[in-house]
């Protein structure tokens, strides 16, 4: 730990709280994971299928349609459960940030112990975080674009 004396119990049950929140958080951000690659992976074989469908002429014509479609939904639901993910992080954030606070208010804490107490559970957002968040915000958005050119404008 460090020299600074925080008081061993109110600490031990501080940290076994926070580390809750911690895995839950890191479930939710796995979860995200796992649901973009399955999304990338899934939008890359419809695209292969538009493709190929578009070249095997007019009897597999139906299929240019359909898949688009198939892309459609399949990137507003991602889109949809991943932006329920970052909403569940979120509210686990903000429950994070209340306990420390409110910890530290029953507490006469000086701000070097507050540091010590709550290593590592007690950083607070620098901002860093949203720009991992980009990917999985951003790339539903540009593939139900491109689904929706290959609808509006067949290349076939």
């Amino acid at each position: 730990m460090s020299e600074i004396d925080v008081g061993a119990e109110p600490i031990k049950e501080l940290r076994r709280r926070l580390d809750i929140y911690m895995n839950e958080f890191h479930r939710e951000h796995n979860l995200i994971n796992n649901r973009m690659t399955w999304y990338v992976t899934s939008q890359s074989f419809l695209a292969i299928a538009v493709a190929s469908a578009g070249q095997a002429g007019n009897t597999l014509r139906w299929l240019v349609s359909a898949i688009p479609v198939v892309g459609l939904l399949i990137s507003v639901f991602t889109y949809m459960s991943i932006l329920a993910a970052l909403s569940v992080q979120e509210t686990l954030k903000k429950k994070k940030d209340e306990l420390i606070d409110g910890f530290f208010r029953q507490q006469q804490y000086t701000q070097d112990q507050q540091a010590v107490a709550i290593e590592p559970w007690g950083i607070r957002g620098s901002g860093v975080q949203a720009y991992g968040m980009i990917a999985p915000k951003v790339i539903p958005i540009v593939m139900l674009g491109f689904w929706i050119l290959v609808l509006v404008c067949p290349l076939f």
